[in-house]
């Protein structure tokens, strides 16, 4: 469900970037129809991360979190307008005394700036509010992103162990028949034995990464899809990691909920320095005196100025505002930590990519080097130029650098997609997938 600011939240998301506005648009439209499962089959990356903005409980909190700071500025709002109360009791009417009730009426004139002070503070509490289901959503699209890619991934990497399996089963295969013959010793056939059920032992491991990352991505999206659509995730183009951080912090709406808590302190504090002034406030009193003589006034009424105050005992407003001064600073301070630890997230994310694209380049002709030497070691142990164990040994070094190739493309496509969901280019991408 979408609350009823719903349309305030996703106005800041279009300035971060973080969604487009066809994108803003379908969501608000779609939010009636959340719980719907998407198409059967394949789960896209888009779906996954429509589902997991819609469904995702921590979204929803967020939501209902703005729904309440709304609620709460509207009632800080109403400060400004006049009070009604009833009061019953006993007056006295000529020489008796008989009930009465009073009809109050109080509109604040001056109230030391407390009133405006709580508005802000509401106001203040409500954009941070907001500024917090952005960072979920943000979150959210970073998490959904590198699980949805560790999960493609995992199936892949399922592929290449059974590839690797049924190679080894065939060479094992192979050198039965050649111990039959007389050709091979019965070592050789316990060597390929023991690389055969290697591989398939590394096959059910590959399954139980699948399964993780299959139950990761169940998860954040509420949905439990058969396989995913793979993706070409692009590579990342700032230049350097001075401008990927000056972009993590351009575009972190963490930064932007803390600015608000600041300003939410210092109107805190206000409302606590207000505290310790008078308050001036125009009062209407109507009283009814509930008696049948015939005699007597059987109402009354007055307009009158009132100055109001109530103090503490002792010093304890004086040092309930220097607590909320002191609320001031530590906002600050979490600012500055925060700030600090997203553009830390900046240089270790950009360092991420740059150190797995890297391994990833290395790691290619290695592969291809493997897969062309396979044959010959083949053809030179039937010609008795290599032993087996060569064998043996290049097929499993072929299956280990095609992991470690999936595992650095992995590390690679996972960290750049962190960066265009924190740098506000990932919305522009993931409209170009499909649906």
């Amino acid at each position: 469900m979408i609350c009823r600011h719903g349309l305030a939240v996703l106005a800041p998301l279009l300035v971060l970037g973080f969604v487009s506005p066809s994108w803003a648009a379908s969501s608000q439209a779609n939010a009636n129809v959340a719980t719907d499962q998407p198409a059967a089959g394949s789960l896209t990356l888009r779906q996954a991360i429509t589902q997991a903005l819609l469904r995702n409980p921590s979204r929803l909190r967020a939501g209902h979190d703005i729904t309440t700071a709304g609620f709460q500025r509207d009632a800080a709002e109403w400060g400004r307008y006049p009070r009604l109360s009833v009061d019953a009791g006993a007056g006295q009417a000529n020489t008796t005394f008989v009930p009465t009730t009073t009809l109050r009426l109080e509109q604040p004139l001056w109230a030391g700036g407390r009133i405006d002070a709580q508005v802000d503070s509401a106001q203040a509490q409500l954009s941070a509010t907001e500024y917090a289901e952005i960072e979920a959503r943000r979150r959210l699209a970073e998490d959904t992103a590198v699980a949805y890619q560790a999960w493609l991934d995992a199936a892949q990497r399922i592929q290449i162990a059974r590839e690797g399996a049924e190679a080894l089963s065939d060479l094992f295969s192979y050198v039965e028949r050649r111990e039959r013959g007389g050709l091979a010793s019965a070592s050789d056939v316990s060597i390929a034995n023991a690389r055969r059920s290697s591989a398939l032992a590394l096959v059910e491991q590959m399954r139980g990464e699948l399964d993780q990352a299959h139950a990761a991505v169940q998860a954040l999206t509420l949905v439990n899809a058969p396989a995913g659509v793979p993706v070409d995730v692009p590579p990342i183009s700032e230049p350097s990691s001075a401008a990927v951080e000056d972009a993590y912090v351009r575009n972190a709406p963490l930064l932007a909920q803390r600015r608000a808590d600041v300003e939410n302190a210092r109107a805190q504090a206000a409302v606590q320095r207000g505290q310790m002034m008078p308050t001036v406030a125009l009062r209407l009193e109507y009283l009814h005196y509930q008696h049948n003589a015939p005699v007597g006034p059987s109402a009354d009424s007055r307009a009158l100025v009132v100055l109001q105050f109530s103090p503490d005992a002792g010093l304890a407003s004086y040092s309930t505002y220097q607590a909320a001064g002191s609320r001031v600073d530590s906002a600050l301070a979490q600012l500055a930590s925060d700030d600090n630890d997203t553009r830390l997230r900046a240089r270790a994310n950009w360092s991420d990519y740059l150190a797995s694209a890297r391994q990833f380049e290395a790691l290619q002709p290695q592969v291809a080097s493997l897969d062309a030497a396979s044959g010959s070691f083949m053809r030179q142990f039937e010609a008795g130029r290599k032993s087996w164990l060569e064998v043996l040994n290049t097929t499993r070094e072929i299956i280990d650098a095609k992991l470690a190739l999936s595992r650095a493309r992995t590390a690679r496509d996972q960290a750049a997609l962190r960066l265009m969901v924190n740098t506000g280019t990932f919305s522009t991408w993931l409209e170009t997938l499909p649906q």
